[in-house]
């Protein structure tokens, strides 16, 4: 009786350990690649929001900096670097604005939220995955 006990509970931990690491994002050896690619980005300046498509892309040198194509829709690039689910852009120029921020990465990769400083005013971002499709006119 013991020895069916101890078999039991022996299959229920491994079978517990064998599927809780399934598709786990977090065992990727280099954390940029949960985030790179393109990202479908809502900038909001508390009036009207502005959507638009930004490519992340690694750093081919620092193995914790990201390239932003396209972070504030102005086709400027700008760089950040990646801290555990936090990302930090220093000051500098994108296009012809002066950016600096702070992003956060959610715990599944889904979305990244920015609190962003371009030209001296505050504003709020979204990124979420996948680029933004245009409708064709015909």
């Amino acid at each position: 009786m013991k020895l069916k006990l101890f078999f039991g509970m022996l299959l229920v931990v491994f079978f517990s350990m064998a599927f809780s690491c399934e598709g786990d994002t977090d065992d990727v050896a280099d954390k940029r690649d949960n985030i790179i690619g393109k990202w479908h980005a809502t900038l909001d300046d508390g009036q009207v929001p502005e959507d638009y498509e930004v490519e992340i892309t690694k750093d081919d040198v620092d193995n914790v900096k990201i390239h932003l194509a396209n972070i504030v829709n102005n086709d400027g690039s700008a760089y950040a670097t990646l801290t555990g689910f936090n990302l930090t852009i220093p000051e500098q120029q994108v296009g012809n604005a002066t950016v600096s921020g702070d992003g956060t990465i959610s715990d599944t990769y889904a979305e990244i939220t920015w609190t962003l400083t371009i030209d001296g005013d505050s504003y709020t971002s979204s990124f979420v995955p996948g680029g933004i499709t245009k409708d064709l006119e015909l």
